[in-house]
């Protein structure tokens, strides 16, 4: 169980103070009750991911606590990422040492990311996308739902418009392909299109590039030249496998389509996003057949309409079954969603 108990309104901070160092001193934080929350800035001063849990309730929402070694010593604004402004809102009201104290208030409504599959590979069967998956795992953890995907070819107009529609629609979108070297690598001009502003070559870009070539012991032509256009007011993303740097623009980012560079350049902006709480999940294995159990699943459904429910049939080994998932970000609701589940079909455990 957590080290802290909840806690009410009425908070003595210097014995709060005094807990979450007693907590923190030795133990490390409670994983089980940890929620990953992003930081970029405390009081104008970097400090990257930190890992909070939740002591209890405060007026202006939850009580959460946490450590990070770069956190200053003394209390201030947590600055974060929200392109659209539907992040969190936080108040620092106390720091001790490492130890960090501050109020969270939750999200209007959860944040949403789209992403756009760019490439004429993926659209003829050649190439099989990793991408789409992969960033709808990393961004379920951190408590952000991908709630549209579209597949798009190396077609300037369908990138445009694409870009336009999804990021009106959603806080976060992400692209993948098509800003490589050769000639149907088009993403980057098309998402200046899409901005209507201009792209060309950029300084920063371009130092990055003569440094990675140099190293390799590669001529920078000019087909590896064009990796080096960027949009005007767009922020580079780091790519720490080829080098050759992503972007964003807006709530935009653009990344490569490779799965190796596209997965570290995600990991690359992660610490700049801000989510709901993460999605958790509950499997059951059933044997016993979809049609068997959809009357219980559909009433467990409409019992707890904030928990998602699947169900995946699967026959393995001359046994067929069904893996029931259960998904909710509140893990009280999921415990008592699952709990009825085993109930209503009978489960053995």
């Amino acid at each position: 169980s957590s080290v802290v108990a909840h806690t009410t309104h009425a908070l003595d901070l210097d014995e709060i103070g005094a807990r979450i160092v007693a907590q923190f001193t030795g133990i490390g934080i409670d994983e089980p009750f940890a929620l990953h929350l992003t930081a970029l800035k405390i009081s104008g001063r970097d400090v990257g991911i930190i890992k909070f849990t939740e002591l209890g309730t405060h007026p202006d929402g939850l009580l959460m606590a946490g450590r990070n070694d770069a956190i200053p010593r003394r209390a201030g604004k947590l600055v974060f990422h929200s392109p659209n402004g539907r992040g969190q809102w936080r108040r620092i009201i106390r720091c001790e040492r490492s130890h960090i104290l501050l109020v969270r208030k939750p999200c209007v409504g959860r944040i949403a990311a789209a992403i756009i599959v760019i490439g004429d590979e993926i659209l003829s069967g050649r190439t099989r996308d990793a991408n789409m998956h992969h960033l709808a795992n990393v961004l379920s953890e951190i408590g952000i739902d991908l709630k549209e995907a579209r597949f798009v070819s190396d077609d300037e107009p369908a990138i445009i418009n694409s870009v336009r529609a999804l990021s009106k629609g959603y806080d976060h979108v992400f692209t993948s392909g098509g800003i490589g070297p050769t000639h149907d690598d088009i993403t980057a001009d098309a998402i200046a299109a899409a901005f209507e502003t201009h792209i060309d070559v950029r300084e920063d870009a371009l130092t990055i590039l003569k440094a990675h070539y140099e190293r390799q012991g590669v001529e920078l032509n000019e087909a590896r030249l064009r990796m080096a256009r960027i949009p005007d007011g767009a922020e580079l993303i780091d790519n720490p496998v080829s080098s050759a740097p992503g972007f964003r623009l807006g709530n935009v980012y653009v990344m490569a389509g490779v799965p190796s560079i596209f997965q570290a350049m995600v990991q690359s902006v992660l610490p700049s996003f801000t989510g709901g709480l993460p999605i958790l999940s509950e499997t059951l294995r059933v044997e016993r057949g979809e049609g068997d159990i959809a009357a219980e699943l559909g009433a467990l459904a409409k019992a707890y309409p904030d928990v998602s429910m699947g169900s995946y049939p699967f026959q393995k080994d001359g046994v067929y079954g069904t893996n029931l998932v259960l998904r909710s970000s509140d893990r009280v609701r999921l415990a008592a969603a699952k709990e009825d589940l085993i109930k209503r079909v009978q489960y053995d455990t």
